[in-house]
């Protein structure tokens, strides 16, 4: 069998617009190597996939949290960091 493993880690795709994934579509095993034998293969897969991408119905806002430090040395690196951001707010 002939396995494809895609992960959309941060793609754009434009609202009203249909995502289409053809073959066969089942769901991935991501276990730590201790619990691997967990996914047996037994769950089902779909021969393909078609779903619509659509606005959220209350879409959440961007929030943006910038973390720096107080002071910074003359020959030292600023360090920013946009971790704590949520909603694409910290690219």
């Amino acid at each position: 069998m002939n396995l494809r493993r895609v992960r959309l880690v941060c793609a754009t795709i434009d609202t009203d617009s249909t995502l289409i994934l053809v073959g066969n579509v089942t769901a991935a095993c991501d276990l730590s190597p201790s619990q691997q034998h967990l996914c047996d293969g037994s769950w089902g897969g779909a021969s393909g996939l078609q779903a619509p991408v659509m606005r959220p119905i209350v879409p959440s806002p961007p929030s943006i949290d910038i973390s720096v430090p107080e002071a910074v040395g003359a020959c030292a690196d600023l360090v920013v960091d946009t971790g704590g951001s949520r909603g694409s707010g910290g690219r």
